[in-house]
């Protein structure tokens, strides 16, 4: 698949935007660490275990890899990113809208949109997936992304769904475990509520696509 050539302004606004990205991440991970305000039950690194921060923490770490190689670019020491910086940014960013829909959905009701967008969860759940969609779509000119790698953006979820349930499966659903509560009905309504996400997903995925395939 061919890649456009990346204007020099779109280097750089490219540039400004990776690097804002990091720095928001780095700030509210300083403040998981150091504070419990916007945290929802665990704190420090115990926060890893949740969707949103892994989503977040990967579209944080592919931001810094293509930072790094758009000043490579900007020096002439390379031509092209890497196709592989692409699709992690766009599994990512799958990822990242999943989070916030299922926070205004699901998780809103529960726990009050006011905490879920507070704090550290104010980036985690409202900017830095807006930033991960806007950038997606409108700034980079990486290719297009074709219908069968829209199914590639469901593999993270379904690896997450598989570790979560079978650590449910093993320890016991305590609030501990099943921190999502997604198992309160049993298992078959938690099979349908993984269904609905992984549609979710799906859905985020193609909508992504849609938005970046359309800009010529």
């Amino acid at each position: 698949m061919e890649q456009r050539t990346l204007t020099s302004k779109n280097q750089i606004l490219l540039m400004i935007v990776n690097t804002v990205t990091v720095i928001l991440f780095l700030l509210a991970w300083a403040e998981t660490m150091l504070s419990k305000r916007g945290a929802l039950i665990a704190f420090g690194f115990a926060y890893l275990r949740y969707y949103t921060v892994i989503s977040n923490a990967l579209f944080t770490l592919v931001s810094l890899a293509l930072l790094i190689l758009l000043i490579m670019m900007r020096a002439g020491k390379i031509t092209r990113i890497p196709r592989a910086v692409l699709m992690i940014k766009y599994i990512s960013a799958s990822m990242l809208s999943v989070t916030f829909w299922i926070v205004l959905v699901m998780l809103a009701p529960r726990l009050g949109i006011v905490f879920l967008f507070s704090g550290a969860n104010f980036w985690y759940h409202l900017i830095i997936p807006f930033i991960s969609i806007g950038e997606f779509i409108l700034l980079d000119r990486f290719g297009k992304i074709s219908f069968k790698e829209t199914f590639l953006t469901l593999i993270p979820t379904l690896l997450y769904a598989a570790v979560y349930i079978t650590n449910v499966a093993v320890n016991g659903r305590t609030p501990k475990n099943d921190f999502y509560g997604i198992l309160n009905w049993g298992l078959p309504v938690g099979i349908l509520i993984l269904l609905l996400i992984l549609a979710i997903n799906w859905g985020s995925a193609l909508l992504l696509r849609s938005g970046r395939n359309s800009r010529k």
